[in-house]
């Protein structure tokens, strides 16, 4: 897949079946060895179509489409960015960089200075690529992270 093939826009309302099940393949297959089964089987739950028609209505939810398929999600509210998911089938191809790019031009944007992020252990390596510092633990399986903006 060659990134240039990738197109990012806001999330709509009939894109919460896709990004709901996008986030659960993630919460399955890449974060099931960051939490416990209890956090898994909450946040699997938390994730469906409901919860997600809601935050596309309270802050920009972005999605990365290819071939008219969601492969990519995340989201900017209140200087923070949240739920970035790639499909892991295609992670290390740039995607989610193109994304944090888009949410974190959303929070230039809004005149934010910084911006934070918790992140799984998993993403940590991720993040610190893209130039974000570990800030403190915020639970025993997520911590925060933060990022000084241009």
């Amino acid at each position: 897949m060659d990134i240039e093939e990738i197109n990012i826009r806001k999330a709509i309302s009939k894109d919460a079946e896709e990004i709901s099940r996008l986030i659960r393949k993630n919460l399955i297959e890449v974060n099931a060895k960051d939490y416990t089964k209890s956090i898994i089987k909450r946040l699997y739950k938390e994730y469906d179509i409901k919860w997600i028609l809601k935050i596309i209505k309270e802050s920009d939810v972005m999605v990365a489409i290819s071939k008219n398929k969601i492969i990519g999600t995340g989201r900017f509210q209140n200087g923070f960015i949240y739920d970035v998911y790639v499909n892991p089938d295609l992670h290390g191809k740039g995607i989610g960089k193109k994304i944090m790019e888009i949410l974190e031009d959303l929070a230039v944007k809004d005149k934010y200075q910084r911006v934070k992020l918790p992140a799984s252990k998993t993403a940590i390596k991720f993040y610190e690529k893209l130039g974000y510092k570990l800030l403190n633990k915020i639970k025993k399986e997520s911590l925060m992270m933060e990022k000084k903006l241009r």
